[in-house]
């Protein structure tokens, strides 16, 4: 890809994914690793890995379509837990072009481990030693602690930062730190 620069911090998490049938790049021999990643992608990303499941039940999220691109991963994610979806309006929605940010990424690939059998049972108790770990939100703490605690998010510059919204190449990134070390 002309914008994936070979020596990035990035490069292996790209490589991987594209590797591995994750993410694809996004035309015009680009990959725009410093680019936005929605909902609709990270969902699609983790049925990929599940092997792109078939999924005959309809949405039941307002704003996805069956016949969307990303429909199937998203009854499949759904179905399994993965995604819950929020209340607006009076309906059930998915938000599927929105921006997917850190903690939610976090949130999302929690409950995939989850749905693989892992994650915290029982008591557990992981403070996240970060300056700004008071600003993650109260549904993402137990996903943020597990990533934290398994590697798969670092930090950025020494902060969380879990509104801020995960690039296209901070996503392959930990999906391949989940892949390789974390869900062994």
């Amino acid at each position: 890809f002309s914008d994936a620069d070979a020596q990035a911090w990035y490069h292996d998490g790209v490589h991987w994914a594209l590797n591995n049938g994750v993410m694809n790049g996004v035309g015009g021999g680009r990959f725009n690793p410093g680019g936005e990643t929605s909902r609709a992608m990270v969902v699609t990303m983790l049925w990929r890995l599940e092997g792109s499941p078939a999924y005959a039940g309809a949405s039941e999220f307002a704003d996805v379509k069956n016949e969307d691109w990303y429909g199937q991963a998203v009854r499949w994610a759904s179905a399994e837990g993965i995604v819950t979806g929020y209340e607006q309006d009076g309906g059930k929605v998915f938000n599927p072009n929105g921006a997917v940010t850190r903690e939610q990424l976090a949130t999302m690939l929690y409950r995939y481990a989850q749905h693989k059998g892992q994650g915290f049972t029982g008591l557990w108790s992981f403070p996240l030693d970060y300056p700004d770990a008071s600003s993650v939100s109260e549904w993402a703490y137990e996903a943020m602690c597990w990533m934290t605690m398994n590697g798969v998010i670092n930090g950025m510059d020494g902060a969380l930062a879990p509104a801020s919204g995960a690039s296209r190449a901070q996503v392959a990134t930990m999906l391949m730190r989940y892949c390789t070390s974390a869900a062994k």
